[in-house]
């Protein structure tokens, strides 16, 4: 039986694969998705969005990624701090921001 994640998990990665962020990651390229911090408050004046930089790219694509690992993405440098990989064939990096960059 198909779970619903399962079939979620599918329309990410062909969603990833047309309109997702280059990235290079140790040297090589790689495509996924970059998430970024918002530092505005929502609508109801409370805190939203995420709390830190994100990129979630595929399980393939991110196997030899490590804690420490270096990721380029617009100009930008980052550090991989913690990984999640989802369970579904997707990996989500938590990324620090070089702030030199």
């Amino acid at each position: 039986m198909r779970q619903f994640r399962d079939i979620f998990t599918k329309a990410d990665q062909q969603i990833i694969a047309r309109a997702g962020d280059d990235a290079v990651l140790d040297g090589v390229e790689v495509h996924g998705e970059l998430a970024v911090p918002i530092e505005s408050s929502g609508l109801s004046g409370g805190a939203t969005g995420l709390q830190g930089h994100t990129f979630r790219l595929s399980d393939e694509q991110a196997a030899s990624a490590a804690i420490g690992s270096v990721l380029v993405a617009y100009e930008k440098t980052y550090s991989v701090v913690n990984m999640y990989p989802e369970g579904t064939g997707m990996t989500t990096l938590q990324l620090r921001l070089d702030e030199s960059s």
